[in-house]
């Protein structure tokens, strides 16, 4: 396992007491998890990373629409900075720090921008919430692929996105 490395946009929040730290990475994970991964330096994205995206405008104009499913149009406004834009900044982040052979989802996840507050989309960094490490640890533990349990750890309604779970089971935003 190799953790070290770091953003060449510093990190915001701090390990917890329940989190895996870098000075402890080298400890063996637990079952079924890898051991976080993490070396080298990557560009944290800002909510600049958004703007001019090439996708077709959402509904009446606002936002951005991504796709067409039989349950819905799925679409985003950054405007309106809620939980579902917070989850969708949450997978940016990580996605955007994720490097095969230098950095795996748990090492993005144990190091990148932790959210300061319950309310992410407020903040003023792109971060994901700190919640969102041991939901993945926990989906992974129970036999999860990475790219499953980190899409369940924030996009599912009992995942780490404060606030998503009351928005999805309301049906609508």
């Amino acid at each position: 396992a190799a953790c070290g490395g770091a953003p060449e946009t510093p990190a915001t929040g701090a390990a917890g007491p329940d989190r895996d730290t870098a000075a402890d990475g080298d400890a063996d994970p637990p079952s079924g998890l890898e051991d976080p991964l993490y070396s080298g330096t990557w560009t944290v994205p800002t909510w600049a990373a958004y703007e001019g995206l090439p996708l077709p405008p959402g509904p009446e104009g606002a936002g951005y629409h991504l796709i067409e499913a039989t349950e819905g149009t799925l679409w985003f406004d950054l405007d309106l900075r809620d939980p579902v834009v917070s989850a969708g900044v949450c997978a940016t982040v990580v996605q955007a720090c994720f490097a095969p052979g230098e950095r795996n989802l748990h090492g993005c996840l144990l190091n990148g921008p932790t959210c300061a507050t319950d309310r992410p989309w407020e903040e003023e960094a792109m971060c994901c919430p700190v919640a969102c490490l041991d939901g993945y640890r926990a989906r992974r533990e129970a036999g999860q692929s990475e790219i499953d349990a980190l899409s369940s750890a924030i996009f599912d309604a009992d995942g780490c996105t404060p606030g998503l779970g009351a928005l999805l089971e309301g049906g609508a935003r």
